[in-house]
């Protein structure tokens, strides 16, 4: 639920997604490695010495993973296929999933983070420029793409996307359950120039952090604190509208799994023990 401004860290998306409802997490996550080699790719070309050991580093994340984070994976939708059995779920219970699903994945942060601020530490002076180039233009395309569109474009497409995602767990939605949808996007504040704002100053920070890399070890932490802890150093503005978004957000979660048909549930129980094979058949064999 935290923002979409740019940063490193996106390449652990890639990771959220299996989570979030891949189609396919068998096959996609075979190449995760790979995905997070080519998110990179997006900000810096890095020459052979570079390449070899970004690459290097990278396997070594992705074994690591699947040697002891994937079984964990496993075991969070052993646990949330027997609280779907529950007949009411309130919006704090929902908050409870969304933490510890968080909690699941901020362990992944913490080995993944260093792959990435090593790499940008053995970059040559005459690379950093490139990077913040980057840097800014995908900034500009991410704000483009939710901002360069009407309201109307961007709240139907905030719909559509809930949609699509809730309709991966529990198959079609009847009439008032499209509604719930409907008035959560309407209802969701659009605060642009808190929203651009935030991202300017996480893009600022970054620049800041190339240009000087002096220290480290300084270095590493800034950039991890920002990671895994962005609301530290979030306006007051950001945090009140995120609050909104989040707890909206939540009660949508209640609202739309109380309203669930026996079929529809059934289906959602379905898809989550079906997610927790999926990750069981990715553990390695000892």
């Amino acid at each position: 639920m935290q923002g979409k401004y740019i940063r490193f860290s996106l390449v652990l998306a890639i990771l959220i997604t299996l989570l979030a409802g891949c189609s396919s997490v068998k096959l996609g996550y075979r190449f995760v490695d790979n995905a997070i080699r080519w998110k990179i790719n997006d900000y810096v070309s890095l020459n052979r010495q570079q390449s070899a050991v970004v690459t290097r580093r990278i396997k070594e994340f992705h074994r690591w993973h699947q040697t002891t984070q994937v079984a964990d994976y496993a075991k969070f939708m052993e646990r949330k296929a027997l609280q779907f059995e529950q007949a009411n779920l309130s919006a704090a219970d929902f908050s409870k999933i969304y933490d510890e699903a968080f909690s699941i994945m901020s362990v992944s942060l913490d080995e993944l983070v260093p792959v990435i601020t090593d790499m940008l530490l053995s970059l040559k002076t005459e690379q950093i420029p490139q990077v913040i180039k980057n840097l800014e233009r995908e900034s500009a395309k991410d704000l483009k793409k939710d901002f360069g569109i009407t309201p109307a474009q961007r709240l139907n497409k905030r719909k559509n996307k809930m949609i699509q995602r809730v309709v991966k767990w529990t198959g079609n939605l009847n009439k008032p359950q499209l509604e719930m949808i409907a008035a959560w996007a309407k209802e969701l504040p659009v605060d642009k120039e808190v929203r651009v704002s935030r991202q300017s100053g996480f893009l600022e920070m970054v620049k800041k952090q190339l240009k000087d890399r002096s220290n480290p070890e300084q270095f590493k932490r800034t950039i991890l604190a920002h990671v895994k802890t962005p609301e530290r150093f979030s306006s007051p503005a950001y945090k009140q509208s995120y609050a909104k978004r989040k707890q909206r957000t939540l009660q949508l979660m209640s609202d739309l799994y109380n309203s669930l048909n026996p079929n529809q549930k059934s289906r959602l129980i379905a898809s989550t023990k079906k997610y927790q094979m999926d990750f069981l058949a990715l553990v390695p064999r000892q």
